[in-house]
């Protein structure tokens, strides 16, 4: 159970992003073209620090925060929270709760409705939504 807990935390840290001091597309510039869904913007990994949505596989629900310097904390669905460290490492997002074995994840691009999949190195998926801020 705590696996899986730190398992989703660590997907719902790869929420999805776009960077702030990007431009959205505008109607007067027709060089810039907004993404199509499936598709990440240049430069997208969804690890960014922010507040996630993480379902695991086996249906288990968690909110995941990334944080600016390079921490998480993940709340399960009892309220239980489990922190621990954040880096990111050849594209992918690794995770290492307190006193636990270091996970990495890679995200698949977001689609129509802003959710994506992320995928652990051991092959665990879950679904990934970035709170409205």
């Amino acid at each position: 159970m705590k696996k899986l807990v730190l398992i989703a935390a660590v997907a719902a840290l790869s929420a999805c992003s776009q960077k702030a001091d990007e431009a959205p597309a505008t109607a007067g510039n027709a060089t810039e073209v907004a993404p199509a869904v499936g598709v990440a913007p240049e430069g997208w990994t969804g690890f960014e620090p922010a507040t996630y949505y993480v379902t695991g596989a086996n249906g288990n629900k968690v909110t995941f925060v990334i944080k600016d310097e390079g921490s998480f904390s993940v709340t399960d669905a009892a309220g239980k929270v489990t922190n621990g460290s954040f880096v990111m490492r050849d594209g992918k997002g690794c995770f290492t709760p307190a006193g636990g074995k270091t996970m990495c994840w890679k995200n698949d691009a977001p689609g129509a409705d802003g959710s994506w999949s992320a995928t652990a190195d051991d092959g665990t998926k879950s679904t990934v939504m970035k709170k409205a801020a």
